[in-house]
């Protein structure tokens, strides 16, 4: 008796140690401020997503809009949402300009679409990229009805430091680190963006 209680203490110990030497998960999210809004996302549940041209909260400001807009597309896309393609969005923009600068902004609902994401930039520090792979971003997301006079779903802005140096040893170019690197800022706002509920027989 004594040896079976030896071997099972010796066993759960072993399952214990083994347990906390397991790296935990990483929690994603932590930074990002939830804005209370009137709306609900949950009553919309929204499909098809239109991601507005990026907006400047003031002049002067920079950020690789097309990346971030094509970031933002996938890290929906993960979220269950359908987002509709960049560039029929801005095609149905007036007076766009060649080379993808857009004089005019989006008309939410023009398209049809169930909900429009705002993207705006209050910073886009790249002071430390060249030195260490970092971004410092202060990004705010909102999302709206098209439907419904623009009645806000989800509002979210994320203020954090992004470090990428182990990825750019492996990043085949420059372009490519960058294009990875705003991907992981727009998944980390969006991980807290409830995803979409599909459901039974819906396509």
């Amino acid at each position: 008796m004594n040896a079976h209680r030896i071997s099972f203490v010796s066993l759960l110990a072993s399952a214990l140690f083994v347990t906390s030497c397991q790296p935990l998960p990483e929690q994603h999210g932590l930074e990002v401020e939830i804005m209370p809004v009137a709306g609900g996302l949950a009553a919309v549940n929204p499909n098809d997503v239109v991601v507005a041209p990026i907006e400047f909260a003031e002049e002067g400001l920079q950020a690789p809009e097309q990346l971030l807009r094509q970031a933002a597309v996938g890290s929906l896309i993960a979220r269950r949402y359908a987002p509709l393609s960049l560039g029929f969005v801005d095609a149905s923009i007036p007076d766009a300009l060649a080379g993808g600068v857009l004089k005019a902004s989006y008309r939410p609902g023009s398209l049809g679409e169930d909900a429009v994401l705002r993207i705006i930039v209050h910073g886009w520090d790249t002071s430390l990229w060249d030195l260490r792979k970092a971004l410092m971003v202060d990004l705010e997301f909102i999302m709206e009805d098209p439907g419904n006079g623009g009645q806000e779903l989800w509002h979210a802005r994320l203020k954090q430091r992004f470090d990428f140096e182990k990825q750019a040893r492996t990043a085949a170019t420059e372009s490519a680190l960058l294009s990875a690197a705003t991907r992981v800022v727009t998944d980390e706002i969006c991980s807290q963006l409830p995803p979409r509920v599909v459901l039974p027989g819906a396509q």
